[in-house]
């Protein structure tokens, strides 16, 4: 029987993964590499001080100041352009400083490492369609079995309300990230980032405003442990995924796409210091925080209900879309599946499984160096575009901040 795609990270072996080598932060850190007790409370009651200090002003000079900040900010599609703008005039100077970090991320700037940066897009690029797959089947249900990340969603309405919204976005941000000029100034990597850190600052501002988050048992919304459990959802269950559709990814890949996220992690608010520096290590302490946020949640169990309502609309052929739920089921396995509440027959279970080996990538019968194998990836990135714009339209997400107060 195929394997699902998630496991029960505690027994995960880790083949093609290279020996961790163990941070230097022992107090973070284990010896083994396991976040501490220390580690893992501290991650939970923090949120993104230097964003949470920005929006937090911004709220206090009332609903106005927030408005003229969204008109400000729906120009910052490009850097370079935004630059020109007389909007930016109207923001603050700490937030002007702010928006104007995070340009210098070379190797030789004493950041990233470019080449292993644009190797990890190359790695997206190759197998675009089938990450997006991957996203949509995977990544996506398996967040929702974390308890107390999704009372978030659902006290701000954002995925019961408009599932096919939220999709859209979070689309756009791994699109837009994984672009090869992310980096650049021309690039909507870094500004996608910004505006997601941002709103992320305001949905926390707005719940703790309300007096109806127990701070003490969830932790900060959007918190550390949480935007770390996603940065793990968007890279290494990600290769999971692909592995299981059929992809055969090398180690250095593997790492260089791991890599990326990384820089990416550190742009949307991640402290670095809990960035775990290899896949076996990251997957190790995912290990750890699904023992502690994963399970039966009403919350979770809701907004599964309308993904896959998204997800049936999404389906190209009638006959598809009674099998978003075993399609889901095939990728994250029992243990989840089981959190969210979802139960499919055998018999769909067994159809479902062979259909997605058969939209798996070609790897095993086109040379990944190829001719052939270069159309099909052009091929099949050009499909998911317009498979994308089509459902999106041809304005992008706006990330806006909410002016309502809660």
């Amino acid at each position: 029987m195929q394997q699902p795609v998630v496991r029960t990270l505690q027994h995960h072996e880790l083949k093609y993964a290279p020996t961790p080598s163990l941070p230097t932060n022992s107090y973070i850190f284990d010896a083994d590499g396991f976040y501490t007790s220390q580690t893992l409370l501290q991650m939970k009651q923090t949120g993104d001080p230097e964003a949470d200090a920005l929006v937090e002003e911004l709220y206090s000079q009332g609903g106005a100041h927030v408005e003229s900040f969204n008109r400000a900010m729906a120009e910052l599609h490009q850097g370079k352009d935004w630059l020109r703008s007389e909007s930016r005039r109207s923001l603050p100077s700490a937030m002007i400083d702010f928006l104007g970090k995070g340009r210098d991320v070379g190797k030789s700037r004493g950041g990233w490492d470019e080449e292993r940066l644009r190797n990890g897009a190359r790695v997206h690029r190759r197998y675009s369609f089938h990450t997006t797959l991957v996203l949509q089947l995977a990544t996506m249900p398996y967040l929702y079995a974390a308890r107390n990340a999704m009372k978030v969603l659902v006290s701000t309405q954002r995925l019961k309300d408009d599932a096919q919204r939220r999709s859209a976005e979070t689309a756009q941000m791994f699109f837009d990230v994984m672009h090869p000029h992310c980096f650049t100034p021309e690039g909507y990597g870094w500004r996608s980032c910004q505006k997601v850190r941002l709103l992320h600052a305001a949905v926390r501002t707005m719940i703790l405003r309300s007096g109806c988050w127990d701070k003490e048992a969830w932790g900060v919304p959007i918190n550390q442990q949480e935007m770390i459990g996603t940065l793990y959802g968007f890279s290494i269950l990600v290769l999971d995924g692909l592995r299981e559709l059929g992809a055969e990814i090398s180690d250095a890949d593997r790492e260089d796409f791991y890599y990326r996220w990384q820089a990416v992690g550190e742009w949307l608010g991640i402290q670095p210091k809990f960035i775990s520096t290899n896949i076996a290590t990251a997957t190790k302490n995912q290990a750890r925080m699904e023992e502690q946020q994963f399970g039966e949640s009403p919350e979770g169990q809701v907004l599964i209900e309308s993904w896959m309502e998204a997800l049936q609309g999404m389906a190209p052929l009638e006959r598809m879309k009674p099998y978003a739920s075993a399609a889901i089921e095939c990728m994250v396995g029992p243990k989840v599946s089981r959190f969210l509440g979802l139960q499919s027959t055998p018999d769909e279970l067994a159809t479902t499984r062979k259909v997605l080996r058969q939209l798996g990538p070609p790897d095993r019968w086109l040379r990944p160096s190829g001719w052939g194998r270069k159309a099909f990836d052009v091929g099949m990135h050009s499909l998911l575009m317009v498979l994308f714009v089509k459902e999106r339209g041809l304005q992008r997400p706006s990330f806006a901040l909410p002016v309502r107060k809660r």
